[in-house]
This record gives C-alpha cells, sequence and structure tokens, in this order.
C-alpha cells in the first residue's frame, strides 16, 4: 500500500512537471509567433487608436474621412472607403478606454497591446483556476488555456491588433468577484465592471437575464449598489453633449455597417485617396503585410453567423430584422424555460458559476446572430466561459469532451471538414447551454 501510494504521488508529481515544462515550451512558441505578427501592421488596432485620438481632440470618429491636412495623427490605410461612415466601430466607451496610451507611436503602442494581451490572458487563466476545486480541473484548465493560444480566434486577434480579449477579461473579473462579493463596495465595483461590459457590447446586456435570480437573495443596499454605477454612466453620458452626439453617431453608423455588410444600398461620399506613405509612426508598410496564405502560421479564419450558414444552406437571403427577431426569441424562449424552471431555487454560490455559463450563451447568440460579419477572433470571446466550465466540470466527461472538441476545431484547418472553426462554436455554443440546464434541473430536484 505504501508502494502503491509512493507511486501514485510520484506519477501525480511526474504529470506536473510535464505540464509545466510543455507549458514553458508552448508558451515560448506562441509569444515567438505572435511576435512575428507584432511586425505586421496591425489594421484594427490602428483603427482603435485613430478612433481614440478624434475623441481626445473633442471629434466623432464614427463619419470621419481623413484628410492630407490631418497629417499621420488620424491615418489608417485602411480607413479609405467610399461608404459615409468611417471603419471605426468600436464603441465611445471603448475608445475612450485607450485614450491614456493613444498618443504613443502606433509601432510602441503594438508593443504595449501586445504585453497587455498576455497579462490579460494570464489573469482569465488564473481566475479560472482559482474556481477549481481538485487537481484534476486544474490540468483541464490549463491545458484548455495553452490550446486557446494556438486557435486561429487568438493567432487571428493578435496578428491584426483586435481588442475582444477585454471582453472574457473583465467577464472573469466580474465574475471572481460576484462569487466572493460580501460589502456594498464589492458590489458597486460588480456594476462597474456590468455596465463597461455594456458600454463595450451594448447587446452585453442579455448576458444579465439569468442573474437576476441572484436579486432576491440581496439586500436593498446590495442591489443599489450594484445598480449605481450604470444610472451614474446613463447620467453622465446623457448630461454630456459631446458624449450624447458620441452614442448618437455610433448607432447611426452601425446602421450603414449593417447596410454594407449585408449587401444593401449605402449611401456614399467622396474622399481622399491613400497617399500610401511608406512610412509612419514608427511603421514600414515595405515590412508589413508578409503574411503570405500559404504561411504555416497565417491565420484562417471564418464568418459563422447564422446568416452566412443559412444563405449557405439554402442559397437566400435572411433580412436584418428576421436574424434579430430570431435570436430575441430564442433568447426570450431559453429564459423564460429557465426562469419557470428555476424561480423557486434559492441560488447560492455555486450558482453563479453556471448562470455566468448561461448568460454568456445568451449574449453569444446575439453575436452569432449579428448582422456584421464576424471574423474568427469573435470566437476568442469564449475563453474564460470555456475555462470556467473546465473548472466546474471535472464529473461531466460527455460536455469536457464536446466543448474540447469544439476548441480542437478552432485549431485546426483541414478539407476534410467544412468550417471546422464555425463547428466548434456552435458545438461549444449548445454544449455550454445543455450543460447549464442539466445544472439547473438537478437543482429543482433538490429543492
Amino acid at each position: 500500500m505504501l508502494i502503491m501510494n509512493i507511486s501514485q504521488k510520484s506519477l501525480k508529481s511526474i504529470l506536473w512537471i510535464a505540464l509545466l515544462i510543455s507549458s514553458i515550451i508552448l508558451l515560448i512558441t506562441a509569444v515567438n509567433r505572435d511576435l512575428i505578427y507584432k511586425q505586421d501592421y496591425n489594421s484594427d488596432l490602428r483603427n482603435r487608436v485613430v478612433g481614440a485620438r478624434l475623441i481626445q481632440d473633442g471629434k466623432s470618429p464614427y463619419f470621419y474621412k481623413w484628410k492630407t491636412s490631418d497629417g499621420t495623427r488620424y491615418y489608417d490605410p485602411g480607413g479609405f472607403s467610399d461608404a459615409k461612415a468611417s471603419v471605426i466601430t468600436s464603441s465611445p466607451f471603448f475608445n475612450t478606454l485607450l485614450i491614456p496610451i493613444c498618443n504613443y507611436t502606433e509601432s510602441a503602442i503594438a508593443n504595449i497591446w501586445l504585453c497587455l494581451e498576455y497579462i490579460l490572458f494570464a489573469t482569465i487563466v488564473l481566475i479560472a483556476i482559482s474556481f477549481c476545486k481538485d487537481p484534476v480541473t486544474k490540468f483541464a484548465v490549463i491545458v484548455i488555456a495553452l490550446a486557446f493560444l494556438f486557435t486561429d480566434a487568438w493567432k487571428y486577434h493578435v496578428s491584426i491588433g483586435e481588442m475582444y480579449i477585454i471582453i472574457p477579461f473583465l467577464l472573469s473579473v466580474f465574475t471572481y468577484l460576484l462569487y466572493r462579493a460580501q460589502t456594498n463596495t464589492i458590489y458597486f465595483i460588480c456594476g462597474v465592471l456590468a455596465i463597461s461590459m455594456v458600454l463595450i457590447k451594448p447587446n452585453f446586456i442579455v448576458f444579465f437575464l439569468p442573474l437576476l435570480l441572484l436579486l432576491k437573495g440581496l439586500s436593498i443596499k446590495k442591489i443599489v449598489a450594484l445598480f449605481a454605477p450604470a444610472g451614474i454612466a446613463f447620467i453622465l453620458i446623457c448630461s454630456n453633449s459631446f458624449e450624447r452626439q458620441l452614442w448618437s453617431d455610433y448607432f447611426a453608423a452601425i446602421k450603414i455597417h449593417i447596410q454594407v455588410h449585408q449587401g444593401e444600398p449605402y449611401e456614399k461620399i467622396a474622399y481622399e485617396q491613400d497617399p500610401k506613405y511608406a512610412e509612419w509612426e514608427g511603421i514600414s508598410m515595405k515590412a508589413s503585410n508578409f503574411l503570405k496564405p500559404e504561411m504555416s502560421i497565417t491565420p484562417k479564419s471564418e464568418n459563422g453567423n447564422f446568416f452566412v450558414i443559412f444563405r449557405m444552406l439554402t442559397h437566400k437571403k435572411i433580412s436584418t430584422m428576421a436574424l434579430l427577431t430570431a435570436s430575441g426569441s430564442l433568447i426570450i424562449a431559453l429564459f423564460a424555460f429557465f426562469y419557470i424552471k428555476s424561480k423557486k431555487i434559492l441560488v447560492n454560490k455555486t450558482d453563479i458559476k453556471y448562470l455566468v455559463l448561461l448568460g454568456f450563451c445568451f449574449y453569444m447568440i446575439t453575436d452569432l446572430f449579428s448582422p456584421v460579419y464576424r471574423h474568427q477572433y469573435y470566437t476568442l470571446q469564449w475563453m474564460f466561459a470555456v475555462l470556467l466550465f473546465f473548472s466546474i466540470s471535472s464529473k461531466k466527461y460527455f460536455f469536457s469532451i464536446l466543448v474540447a472538441t469544439g476548441v480542437f476545431l478552432n485549431m485546426i484547418n483541414t478539407d476534410e471538414i467544412k468550417m471546422e472553426h464555425t463547428i466548434g462554436e456552435y458545438l461549444i455554443l449548445f454544449s455550454l447551454i445543455i450543460f447549464s440546464f442539466a445544472y439547473f434541473k438537478q437543482r429543482q430536484l433538490e429543492n
């Protein structure tokens, strides 16, 4: 018996050492690859930087068109189009978040952002590990986290300087604090994080539907603390004419972007041609755009929108209104079913993790039903939800296999499977929804 115990301990030690060594090797590999991406022109990062600079200078970015007299401060090689709306699509709040770093050169900002991406990644992973109850779930979380670094979602996200990792980062901190919240101050901070996610992605509001069950267990003071940041944000936006203009322009521009993405007629205007500067803000255009489709590290992207799949299967177009109606109806139906089955449950701390999973699936339904093409980097938003799932699913092998398969399908590119990334993402969505409903069905039986 003693020999068996020693052997088991030795085996566990060997496994953890092997994981540590493998993690270091994989991290070094990923960082080296991402440093190559950073040398390229990160088009979406520039898009956000220009938006931040325009807002800092008291200008609305959503209908801005570059002029030679503006110099390189607002110059974006990817920003030249005949649409009335500019290519800047981030919300006013998100652009404002970038103001502290927006005045550095573009090359310096690219360095800062790559470092921040890995810091946010590490934070998400550590928070997911904090929910683990045993070594098995910790092992699973670390393995899946490392796998994310080799998905096309992560690679595409880094290669163009996207910022969707902000969503799983804020969600991870929100979940961590809400799970441990005791004081009014912590609930207030949770409220700040909640409204921040909504101001970055307005459709994130549907995430909070399942979490409404928490309210019946909270005191009035805690509820006020939780909702106060949203009220403060609303007052600040409504009382500031520039903020009102920014949000009005933002939603007006989104309508035009939808028209463009849906192939509908859109308002066009004249614009100055790209002067094609060879060098600007530390960026050499000769050295950029070097990633070729045949290169092994070049990310592969799929448009996984429901309207794309619908068009592929039926060869027909689905209207924007039909998309919005379908996604809204699906979320309402799922929430109604969930609420009817769960309204009598006295929510405990453990339930919060499952409410977060279900709420995030609601949000991703709106994302997948978006009338705007969603590229592969959108999939990175799943990171915290997937890691949270693995932190609580040690004995749910069937669901673990399904979700792990979904992540794996985002790591491979093969002609044998059509739209494997999209299949993987929908597999994650359906698995987490069913997993969450199965949990609350069990909770109902326990009552």
